[in-house]
C-alpha cells in the first residue's frame, strides 16, 4: 500500500489523509487561540509592501491574483474569509500569520491594542447596525405631528420649486451636466416652466435620474433665484456674411469637420440657430468640439477670419502630368486610383468635397494634396531644360538629398547594404545580426527606401537616368565605378558617398542601365 503524501505546509501534523471535516475546522486545529478574530495591522506598518518579506512563490501567487499590495489590504480581514479565496491552503494561512505577527513585534503593538481595537470594531458594528434598524416614520405618522415636531430630513422639499425668471429659460442655458441634459431631454423637458411643482419621485421614474442629479438641479434653480446664474447662449448664431461660406473653407479641426461631415452640414448657414444639444447627440461631439466651432464663428464675425478656396486650382503647365509622376502617399494614391483619376488635370475645378466623399480620404489627405500641387505648381517637379551636354553631377546631387530625407533607421539599412561608406555591400545577414532583425525584413527596407526614393524624385530624376542611359548606350558600354568615378572627375562632382554605392543606386532606380565591377 502506498503511503499518502504529506502536504508541504509548515502545519507539521497534517496530511493528506487526515480527515478534515472542514476548511473551518482545519484553520481550528492548525492556528492558536483567536484565528477567526480580525487582522490587526498598526497604521504605521499600512504601507509596507508585503513583497518586501519575499513570501513563497504560491503566496506571492495568491497575494498578486487578489490584489493584497500592502500590509493595510490584509487589516480587518479574518483568517477564515482569507482562507475561502480561492488559490489559499493552509500552508499561505500560516505563511500570513507569522508575517503578521512579525509586524506587530516589530511596531510594538501588545495583545492589549488588538483587543481594543477589535472592540472598537465591534461597538462600530453596533452603532451601524442600530443606524439601520430604526424604522423609519409612514406618512401617516408625520402627517399627525406639527411642522416644529418633524426632523429637518422630513422638511426637505418634494418637489421642484423653479422661479418666474426662469421658467421660460432652457435647460442647454444651464451649465447642467452632460447626465442631467440627458436625462431632461428623455424627460421632453424644453423648459425649466415644465419643472414647476414636479414631484422629484417622478423625475426619478420617468428619466432614470438618482439623488445626485436632483441635487444638481436644485442647486442651479437656487441660484437662478439669487440672481447669481444667468442663461447662456445654447444655439449658434452664424453672422449673415458667412451663412454661405462652405465648412471647408474654415481652419478646422479634423474631428469638427468629420462631425460636420456625417451631421450633413455643408455651409455655416446650416449651423444658424442650431442647438448644441444636436450637435452633441451626433458622435463623438463634445463641449471643445462646440467651443471650437462657437470660436471660428465668433472670429469670422469680428472679420478675422476669412474663408480660403476649396476648389482645386491646378497650374496650365502641370495638368498634362500623370498622377503618378508626383509624390503621393500610397492613401492619396488609393483615393485618387478608385475616383478614376489619371492626369493631374482631372484635379483642376474640383470641390474638396468629391474627395472627401471617397473612402478612406480625410481633411489630411486633403492637405498632403494641396502641398504636392503646390510644390508641382512651384516647378520642384519639373524637368529640367536639355542641354547639349549632359553632366552626371545633379544626378548625383539629387540622389545625394533623396538619401538624407530617408527615415534614420532605415537610411542606415540601406547604405550598409549597398556599400555607401567603404564601397563594399555588406550580407543580408550581418546587417540582420546587428540590428536585430531578419534576412527577410533587411532586403524589405531597402526594397522601400529605393521605392521612395524613385516617388520622391519624380520627374527630374526620370530625366537624368534616361540621360545617363542614353549616355551609355551612345558609348556603347556598361556603367561601373571606373566609367562613373572618371565622369564625376570630368564634371568636378564630389560625391558624398562611395562611386560603387551609386553605381548599384543607378541599377536599381532604373533596371534598363546596364551595370558591372558592383
Amino acid at each position: 500500500m502506498i503511503a499518502a503524501p504529506v502536504i508541504n505546509s509548515p502545519l507539521a501534523g497534517l496530511t493528506a489523509t487526515d480527515a478534515v471535516p472542514s476548511k473551518a475546522a482545519a484553520l481550528a486545529a492548525a492556528l492558536p487561540l483567536g484565528w477567526d478574530e480580525p487582522i490587526y495591522i498598526p497604521d504605521p506598518a499600512k504601507r509596507v509592501p508585503l513583497r518586501s518579506f519575499e513570501p513563497s512563490l504560491p503566496t506571492l501567487f495568491f497575494l498578486n491574483r487578489h490584489d493584497f499590495w500592502v500590509a493595510g489590504d490584509l487589516h480587518g480581514r479574518s483568517y477564515p474569509g482569507l482562507r475561502m479565496k480561492s488559490g489559499c491552503d493552509l500552508g499561505i494561512i500560516s505563511e500570513l500569520r507569522r508575517l503578521v505577527d512579525a509586524l506587530q513585534q516589530a511596531h510594538g503593538v501588545s495583545p492589549a491594542d488588538i483587543r481594543e481595537e477589535r472592540q472598537r470594531q465591534q461597538l462600530l458594528k453596533i452603532k451601524r447596525r442600530l443606524r439601520t434598524s430604526v424604522p423609519r416614520l409612514n406618512r401617516r405618522t408625520a402627517a399627525r405631528r406639527t411642522p416644529a415636531e418633524m426632523g429637518p430630513k422630513e422638511m426637505r422639499p418634494k418637489k421642484f420649486t423653479v422661479p418666474d425668471k426662469a421658467r421660460s429659460w432652457s435647460p442647454l442655458s444651464l451649465p447642467l451636466s452632460t447626465r442631467m441634459q440627458k436625462i431632461l431631454r428623455r424627460c421632453g423637458i424644453r423648459c425649466l416652466g415644465e419643472l414647476h411643482d414636479l414631484p422629484f419621485a417622478e423625475l426619478r421614474v420617468q428619466g432614470d435620474c438618482g439623488t445626485r442629479s436632483i441635487a444638481e438641479l436644485q442647486y442651479y434653480l437656487q441660484l437662478a433665484e439669487a440672481g447669481e446664474v444667468a442663461p447662456a447662449p445654447y444655439r449658434f448664431d452664424v453672422p449673415e456674411k458667412a451663412r454661405s461660406w462652405h465648412c471647408l473653407s474654415l481652419p478646422l479641426s479634423t474631428r469638427v469637420q468629420n462631425i460636420l461631415h456625417w451631421r450633413g452640414i455643408r455651409c455655416l448657414g446650416e449651423l444658424h440657430d442650431l442647438p448644441f444639444a444636436e450637435l452633441r447627440a451626433q458622435g463623438d461631439c463634445g463641449a471643445r468640439s462646440i467651443a471650437e466651432l462657437r470660436h471660428i464663428l465668433q472670429l469670422a464675425e469680428a472679420g478675422e477670419v476669412a474663408p480660403a478656396a476649396y476648389n482645386f486650382d491646378v497650374p496650365e503647365n502641370i495638368r498634362s502630368w500623370n498622377v503618378s509622376e508626383l509624390p503621393l502617399t500610397v492613401r492619396l494614391e488609393t483615393v485618387l486610383r478608385n475616383l478614376g483619376i489619371v492626369r493631374v488635370g482631372e484635379l483642376h475645378g474640383m470641390h474638396f468635397e468629391t474627395l472627401w466623399a471617397a473612402r478612406g480620404c480625410g481633411r489630411k489627405t486633403l492637405e498632403k494634396l494641396q502641398q504636392v500641387l503646390a510644390r508641382a505648381a512651384r516647378g520642384e517637379f519639373a524637368p529640367p531644360v536639355q542641354r547639349a551636354g549632359w553632366q552626371p553631377k545633379p544626378l548625383i546631387q539629387i540622389l545625394d538629398a533623396l538619401v538624407g530625407f530617408l527615415p534614420d533607421r532605415g537610411c542606415q539599412i540601406f547604405c550598409d547594404r549597398l556599400g555607401a561608406e567603404s564601397g563594399e555591400m555588406e550580407t543580408l545577414e550581418s546587417i540582420a545580426r546587428r540590428a536585430g532583425m531578419t534576412r527577410q525584413w533587411v532586403s524589405q527596407v531597402a526594397l522601400l527606401c529605393v521605392i521612395r526614393i524613385r516617388k520622391s524624385g519624380s520627374l527630374p530624376l526620370k530625366f537624368h537616368l534616361e540621360r545617363l542611359k542614353a549616355r551609355c548606350n551612345m558609348a556603347h558600354c556598361a556603367l561601373s565605378p571606373d566609367v562613373l568615378g572618371r565622369w564625376l572627375k570630368a564634371s568636378s562632382a564630389k560625391p558624398r558617398f562611395a562611386v560603387p554605392f551609386y553605381v548599384r543606386l543607378i541599377a536599381r532606380l532604373e533596371p534598363g542601365i546596364k551595370a558591372e565591377g558592383i
